[in-house]
C-alpha cells in the first residue's frame, strides 16, 4: 500500500500511523461520495415522483372538464328540446282557442 496519497516525497516509507490515519480519511471520502450519490439519486426520485404525481393531477383535471363541458352540452341540449316542446304545446293550444272562437262565432 505504497501508493496512499500523501504529502511525503517519494521513497520514504509509511509509517503504520500515516497508512491508518491516510486510510481512514481515504474511507471517510468515499462515505461522503457514497451518501451524496445516494442523496442525489433519491432526490431524483423524489423530483420523478412529483412530475409523475403533477402529470396525474393534470390528466385528471382535463378529464374532469371534459366531462363538465359534455355536461354542459347535453343540459343545453336538454334545454333546446323542452323549450320546442313547450313552444309547441303553446302553438297547439293557441290553434285550439282560435278554433274555438272559430267555433262559438259560428253557433251564435
Amino acid at each position: 500500500m505504497q501508493d496512499l496519497p500523501s504529502a511525503k516525497p517519494p521513497g520514504k516509507p509509511w509509517s503504520p500511523r500515516e497508512r491508518s490515519v491516510a486510510e481512514r480519511r481515504a474511507a471517510e471520502e468515499a462515505r461522503i461520495a457514497r451518501d451524496a450519490a445516494e442523496k442525489a439519486a433519491k432526490e431524483a426520485a423524489e423530483r420523478a415522483a412529483q412530475e409523475a404525481a403533477l402529470e396525474a393531477e393534470l390528466a385528471a383535471e382535463e378529464e374532469r372538464n371534459a366531462r363538465e363541458a359534455a355536461a354542459r352540452v347535453a343540459a343545453a341540449e336538454a334545454r333546446a328540446v323542452r323549450d320546442r316542446e313547450l313552444e309547441a304545446a303553446l302553438l297547439d293550444t293557441r290553434k285550439a282557442r282560435k278554433a274555438a272562437r272559430k267555433a262559438k262565432k259560428r253557433g251564435r
